[in-house]
């Protein structure tokens, strides 16, 4: 395990917060992904719409696509149920549990890991979600969950963390992780052993320990774990 942290006293947020404004605000950030929807359910494109992201595999533009849609899901599932934003809800589970797995690439752009980290999170948020509980969504939304974890367990790094590039020679298992997005899976992957999506806790553990790893005398993180 990493070194004892130091406590950090927490950093007080900004005086006289208006809840509701805040409240409009994720309102208005609902009726946006309610009003831009794609018929199918999905949002956006899948396309490379910058010259600035012209380097990467075109595979990752789709990968990128799926993680954001796990977001967006996640999401609507907190929301308020009102009778437009549950058929988004429902059109954007559907998706999701239907969609193409992102792929690896052959070399050092492994983007393919959004798409299977957060399609992780949104599974296991969806099935704990008493909506989605029912004869007709549990079984599509487990089995697209089981794949998800699957590839994430047949992908993570030795050290225990997940990564988005690899250095030569390009491996299935990369070899280099992040602090950051080892830890946005950690409680999914949890969920997921408690589901019965995966045989054992030992994917969670690693990734778990190489967080762990990452924390820094003072309490921040390292953007990664290099021993």
């Amino acid at each position: 395990s990493g070194p004892e942290a130091t406590p950090v006293a927490p950093v007080p947020g900004p005086l006289g917060v208006d809840r509701g404004a805040g409240r409009a605000g994720f309102d208005r950030a609902i009726a946006f992904l309610v009003g831009t929807q794609n018929p199918d359910g999905s949002w956006g494109s899948t396309s490379c719409e910058t010259t600035m992201e012209m380097s990467f595999a075109v595979e990752t533009h789709y990968a990128w696509s799926v993680a954001a849609h796990g977001l967006a899901t996640m999401a609507l599932l907190r929301a308020e149920e009102r009778p437009g934003r549950r058929a988004a809800l429902d059109k954007a589970v559907r998706w999701l549990c239907n969609c193409r797995m992102t792929m690896r690439g052959s070399n050092w752009d492994n983007d393919a890991v959004w798409g299977w980290l957060y399609g992780a999170v949104a599974s296991t948020a969806i099935a704990q979600d008493e909506r989605f509980r029912t004869d007709d969504w549990r079984g599509p939304v487990a089995h697209r969950g089981r794949e998800f974890v699957g590839w994430l367990a047949k992908n993570q790094e030795p050290l225990g963390g997940f990564g988005y590039y690899d250095d030569p020679t390009f491996t299935r298992r990369r070899k280099w992780g992040t602090s950051f997005a080892t830890a946005a899976v950690v409680p999914a992957l949890d969920q997921a052993r408690q589901l019965g999506w995966i045989d054992d806790g030992a994917t969670h553990e690693r990734a778990v320990a190489y967080v762990q790893r990452c924390r820094l005398p003072n309490g921040a993180y390292s953007y990664d774990w290099t021993p």
